[in-house]
């Protein structure tokens, strides 16, 4: 869930519920009848330097980087990994529309950023499907079991999930293939915000979006804190590092530095 940008600027799809409106009663989100689903190819650090984003070479590992975007917020779950094995990352989507990218591979963990209602509903499907463990940081877990917390309730639609199977704290590490994925802490738009940083991509949730950043005017968000968080962490990432948000498209650091409005001050 992220701000509308200001007048003049492309809103974020994702931002359809704008600053200030405490209820969605009245807005005019509509479920997809099906996720849209796009599929990149991401350099696997073993595989050398010269493996390329669209296309690799016969007989080199290559790291899957897959995107289902569904649901009323419009929603990005994330599938990473290779031919073999992957991670599942915020999967906002049902069981349902992930089941075919998963297909032939496995789960090895489910991911969260944090444990809003777009970023947990399909959790325990995936969970169910695949037998992979869901890892949420230390702070976010209680939003599985507390409507209030996961702002279901906040939209007129409690839900709650079961509770993550591990709580994982900044630094911690986990390696998919090649790559190995750090916990590094972002709170604002929830209390325990975090995102999945590899080596040269970050899973951003809702941190900053193209062109916009993640909205504060909801419970338990702290404008300050985002905006303190977006410039000790993210800003301070090179300006060539890919940003996979969850919502809208993929974007850099640099693109965000140089043109965000949000960010001007930061």
């Amino acid at each position: 869930m992220g701000f509308s940008a200001p007048a003049g600027k492309k809103r974020l799809a994702a931002c359809a519920i704008p600053p200030g409106h405490s209820s969605p009663r009245g807005s005019q989100h509509r479920v997809p009848k099906k996720a849209s689903h796009r599929m990149a190819c991401l350099p696997d650090p073993r595989a050398g330097a010269d493996v390329c984003r669209r296309g690799c070479r016969d007989g080199r590992t290559r790291m899957r980087l897959e995107t289902i975007c569904w649901g009323p917020f419009e929603e990005n779950t994330y599938l990473y990994g290779d031919e073999r094995e992957c991670i599942l990352l915020d999967p906002g989507a049902p069981w349902s529309e992930l089941a075919g990218p998963v297909a032939g591979r496995k789960v090895r963990a489910i991911l969260v950023t944090h444990s809003h209602l777009d970023h947990i509903y399909g959790v325990d499907e995936a969970r169910d499907a695949t037998g992979a463990p869901v890892l949420a940081p230390r702070g976010e877990e209680r939003g599985f079991e507390d409507p209030e917390r996961n702002l279901s309730a906040f939209f007129g639609m409690p839900m709650t999930r079961r509770p993550a199977d591990s709580v994982v704290e900044e630094g911690y590490r986990l390696k998919i293939g090649g790559t190995v994925l750090e916990v590094v802490a972002v709170p604002g738009h929830s209390p325990a915000h975090v995102i999945w940083l590899g080596r040269d991509f970050a899973f951003s949730g809702d941190t900053v979006f193209a062109g916009s950043i993640g909205r504060t005017d909801l419970p338990f968000s702290d404008s300050a804190l985002l905006l303190r968080s977006i410039r000790e962490k993210i800003l301070a990432l090179p300006d060539e590092t890919a940003l996979y948000p969850g919502h809208g498209p993929r974007t850099t650091v640099g693109t965000e530095r140089r043109f965000n409005p949000f960010l001007g001050a930061v």
